[in-house]
């Protein structure tokens, strides 16, 4: 297979105190940040799995609700959603609508580990948690491109494979 028309893509999650970074995404050669912010936030971008032109793209400090630039977009399967935490304390973990969201588009194993870990060694033994997911937002396919950690900083590689009729996204 020849990977090199594959578009490389690459997530950032930042770890916290919040304002020290803004969050990092580049697909191919184009580049998406938020600013820094006092803020522990979340960061999306959708892209159109036809062409990789952004959709949606929003940053949103709740914990709980998806924003609404992204929520119409929720089961379309020929969408792509990348999402990151950015400064999060580990008492911010997604939960209801956002948790749901995400579970539909892909979250797996590596929230679950996170949310895991933060349930038995509380909130106090590690202050701040990282998440990157890239999934497509077909509530019924297979799981999503997860990394996450406790403090440190989680970077997310995958690609973008040229396919009839548009892109696939495949694991490197």
């Amino acid at each position: 297979m020849d990977l090199s028309q594959n578009v490389p893509v690459t997530a950032v999650s930042p770890p916290g105190p919040p304002g020290t970074y803004g969050s990092l995404v580049a697909v191919g050669d184009r580049g998406f940040s938020t600013d820094e912010s006092s803020d522990s936030r979340f960061f999306f971008l959708v892209l159109s799995l036809s062409d990789l032109s952004v959709e949606a793209q929003a940053v949103s400090t709740s914990c709980s609700d998806v924003p609404s630039a992204v929520q119409p977009y929720a089961g379309i399967h020929d969408h792509f959603l990348i999402f990151i935490s950015i400064g999060q304390i580990t008492g911010n973990l997604p939960q209801g609508d956002l948790h749901t969201f995400l579970s539909n588009a892909g979250a797996g194993r590596v929230l679950a580990g996170l949310e895991q870990t933060i349930s038995q060694l509380g909130t106090g033994y590690f202050v701040y948690y990282t998440y990157a997911l890239g999934a497509t937002l077909d509530d019924g396919d297979l799981p999503g491109f997860e990394g996450g950690g406790l403090g440190d900083t989680t970077t997310l590689n995958f690609s973008f494979m040229p396919v009839d009729g548009g892109y696939a996204p495949v694991s490197l």
